[in-house]
């Protein structure tokens, strides 16, 4: 994980990282992580439900981008870049 400590200052203020920055909004998506078991024997397995389903990388940020693209279409200036688990800029401090 040595990749957090590179670039903190672009992590810590994310107008370093893009120019024009004027809003940033974070949202939380609730996705499945029950833990669901197969097999009855003493050497069952157990899995977590996440682990079953599409990467979540993916389907959420899939949404992210349908969500944008649709506040787009109401104001044509939008620029956006989407982030899940992935960018630079940190999703908490």
């Amino acid at each position: 994980m040595d990749y957090l400590a590179r670039n903190i200052e672009k992590r810590t203020d994310p107008f370093l990282l893009f120019d024009d920055l004027r809003s940033i909004v974070v949202l939380a998506y609730e996705y499945p992580a029950n833990v669901i078991f197969s097999g009855t024997s003493p050497n069952q397995i157990i899995t977590s439900k996440y682990a079953t389903q599409p990467d979540y990388h993916f389907t959420i940020k899939n949404k992210l981008i349908s969500l944008c693209d649709a506040a787009k279409n109401i104001n044509s200036d939008i620029i956006y870049k989407c982030f899940v688990d992935s960018g630079i800029v940190m999703e908490k401090q």
